[in-house]
């Protein structure tokens, strides 16, 4: 799928760059014409791209978490086989979400874009796919890397690294030097200002609009790791009922029911809603005839956060809830 995702994006960038150059919206010589034409192939193979590099990456790591350990000698689940990859798969993953999240803004302009007929937004959108290109070659070049250093001979460590990051023992109740309890505070705090900025966003109509959604799209923005962090180091003892297993592929293992595709999905949602509103609502100062539709989306985003911090919260909190129901007591302690 890269194959052609790669050939997607030459071709796109290629009549972006043209755009870039000669685009005159109130124009209509020959030229002008085919800019047009070449401005909806442009958005077509954007699309495409977006749908087959989404599918491309959780095919890559779905095969990292469940296919790849069967393979690597000592991998008992993504952590052996990230091991094996040499750091090129943590780089690859990266450079694989930033590009998806830029694409997905792209995405969501050229739907804004598509209800002008004079698509004021054409040229913005091609300077930010040839700005993002780069990002795609790196990401596929680092792909391509990461399954070339796997070595199928060389046995890896796996999840003892996981331990081997806490010397004392002791360390492993706390991060960066951070309680957990402390953690979990950040983490419910951020869930407030979460849930209460993207509901303004969502279902209040007076007020400045774009002000909520700039503090959502912060919001979002500090929620996401601190809700990545407190998931792996306190509400994953639930799925793997032991303590101190601070390993997020394990997460993704079918002994804990695919968890982690779900969760680390939800989180990602709320990653690419979060500022998607504000973005938007930003780009179009120089064309206000798209705020409605502008406004109509930021709404959607906020509905959307909604949704997935509601289901995010479910997933890592029933967990606990029932642990505590059946034996009376929360795994381990917090300290305060």
């Amino acid at each position: 799928m890269d194959a052609v995702c790669l050939f997607l994006i030459v071709s796109a960038a290629s009549k972006a760059f043209r755009i870039v150059l000669g685009w005159h919206p109130q124009s209509s010589d020959p030229r002008q014409i085919r800019l047009e034409i070449d401005a909806e192939k442009t958005f077509i193979e954007a699309r495409w791209c977006f749908v087959l590099w989404g599918v491309s990456t959780g095919i890559m790591v779905a095969g990292i978490a469940d296919v790849f350990p069967d393979v690597v000698p000592g991998a008992m689940c993504g952590t052996g086989v990230l091991q094996s990859m040499e750091g090129f798969g943590r780089r690859a993953i990266l450079f694989r979400l930033v590009f998806s999240g830029v694409m997905f803004l792209i995405i969501e302009m050229e739907r804004l874009n598509r209800s002008r007929p004079d698509s004021p937004l054409a040229a913005g959108i091609s300077r930010l796919l040839l700005l993002s290109s780069p990002v795609f070659f790196i990401g596929v070049w680092d792909t391509f890397r990461a399954f070339h250093r796997i070595d199928v001979q060389a046995p890896v460590s796996c999840c003892a690294a996981v331990y081997d990051r806490f010397r004392p023992l002791t360390d492993a109740g706390t991060a960066s030097g951070v309680p957990e309890g402390y953690w979990i505070i950040a983490f419910g705090a951020a869930t407030i200002l979460l849930l209460a900025s993207s509901a303004r966003v969502s279902f209040v109509k007076l007020g400045n609009f774009r002000r909520d959604a700039a503090i959502t799209a912060i919001s979002s923005m500090v929620w996401v790791p601190f809700a990545a962090a407190s998931l792996v180091r306190v509400f994953s003892a639930y799925y793997y009922q032991v303590l101190h297993h601070h390993c997020p592929w394990c997460l993704f293992l079918p002994e804990h029911h695919f968890a982690g595709f779900a969760l680390f999905g939800l989180l990602t949602v709320v990653a690419l809603e979060g500022p998607c509103g504000y973005l938007l609502l930003s780009m179009i100062k120089a064309a206000p005839d798209l705020h409605a539709a502008a406004f109509r989306r930021a709404r959607k985003s906020g509905l959307r956060i909604l949704f997935s911090t509601t289901i995010f919260l479910l997933l890592v909190g029933l967990p606990p809830i029932i642990w505590r129901l059946r034996f009376g007591v929360w795994m381990g302690g917090m300290e305060f």
